[in-house]
């Protein structure tokens, strides 16, 4: 298993500086290696490709900014940087205010829906909206509420389809792929809307009812039926919101259609993850969080999540709570389905962080490859 200690022999500069930087929580020890790298002969333009890749770039600048000063980043990038930080607020705001207004609605029909990833991490674990980026608005809900969501998200001027940056309109989906997320997927073709604001003018919210392909509802329903209205916001308990995350970075990780987005890893899911840990769960979250797991049979999910936090960060809960789960083969962290078979990554570990994508991982085309492009 690789180690922090060791990881900046294995590394260059420039992607151990991400690892150091992608991350809210930091002691001191994290610190002094930032301020000993930024002091090097950087290559910022990589710094900003890498953590771009890894959708960490202005919580990686921000930390090197408050750790070494403003002054050690090169003029040409500061502006750059404050405009993508101001955009990103922005957005989030128009995101944010959309949903809450969502779940107030759907709320008085007797409907719940529960916030989660950045919808909940954004204001509740990094408490600033120009650090977190989101795209997607994910919410949990029930399957049986399905048909009031979607009369609800209608009149409210969603159209079910998929935002074409290029052409600057709403992609319908076709007949093929309406049967397959009827039939195979795990959530809801996402209900996009294009609004009147300056920034973040498309909206777009993603429904799970479930948390992986095997479409067992009951993990999501226990969710949303432990989850209290806070602030006109559904709120669960953090070891919910852990179980939650895990099982999604799975998913996309050992399935090759996320492959193709580039989205199979990247820090950004593991820092949410790391976070989430550090400020909110105490001993008994992390036992709760166990029981949970192998109560639904979740055990992969949890693990594989929390070898790579261990392989990333190393803050010294990860071996415990890995024990705990009683995995005697791990192999599956390595593997990936492409829907026929499964296979196994040729990749090192670090390079599938900071390429640019792992579409050198397929050897065959995705059996549900149209999902998800």
């Amino acid at each position: 298993m690789v180690q922090m200690k060791k990881m900046n022999n294995m590394i260059s500069d420039e992607k151990y500086l991400i690892i150091l930087a992608s991350r809210k929580t930091m002691n001191e020890k994290i610190k002094n290696e930032i301020k000993e790298i930024v002091e090097k002969d950087i290559d910022w333009e990589l710094v900003l490709k890498y953590s771009y890749r890894n959708k960490v770039t202005a919580l990686v600048f921000y930390n090197i900014e408050n750790v070494a000063g403003e002054n050690i980043i090169p003029n040409y990038l500061k502006k750059l940087l404050s405009d993508y930080r101001y955009c990103n607020v922005l957005r989030n705001n128009t995101k944010l205010e959309e949903l809450k207004k969502i779940v107030s609605i759907l709320e008085q029909k007797n409907v719940k829906v529960l916030p989660v990833k950045g919808a909940y991490m954004i204001d509740n674990i990094y408490c600033d909206r120009s650090v977190r980026i989101t795209n997607d608005m994910d919410v949990l809900i029930r399957k049986k509420d399905i048909s009031i969501i979607e009369k609800t998200m209608e009149n409210l001027g969603y159209t079910n389809g998929f935002y074409n940056t290029d052409a600057g309109d709403i992609e319908l989906p076709s007949s093929v792929k309406r049967m397959l997320y009827k039939t195979k997927m795990y959530n809801l073709i996402p209900f996009t809307k294009i609004v009147d604001r300056e920034m973040g003018n498309v909206v777009t919210l993603d429904f799970s009812f479930a948390m992986d392909f095997n479409l067992d509802t009951t993990p999501v329903e226990e969710l949303i039926n432990q989850s209290k209205m806070v602030h006109g916001i559904w709120r669960c308990a953090p070891e919910l919101y852990f179980i939650h995350m895990c099982c999604h970075h799975y998913r996309e990780a050992s399935h090759v259609a996320w492959f193709k987005i580039g989205s199979d890893l990247n820090l950004i899911k593991f820092c949410d993850v790391r976070e989430l840990v550090l400020q909110k769960m105490d001993e008994k979250a992390k036992e709760n969080a166990i029981e949970f797991a192998k109560k639904y049979g979740l055990e992969k999910a949890i693990y594989f999540t929390l070898y790579y936090l261990k392989a990333i960060y190393n803050d010294g809960y990860e071996d415990e709570l890995m024990k705990k789960l009683n995995i005697e083969n791990n192999d599956f962290i390595f593997e990936y389905s492409d829907g026929r078979e499964t296979m196994k990554r040729k990749k090192e570990f670090w390079n599938s962080f900071f390429d640019e994508n792992n579409k050198d991982e397929i050897t065959q085309e995705s059996k549900y490859e149209e999902l998800m492009v």
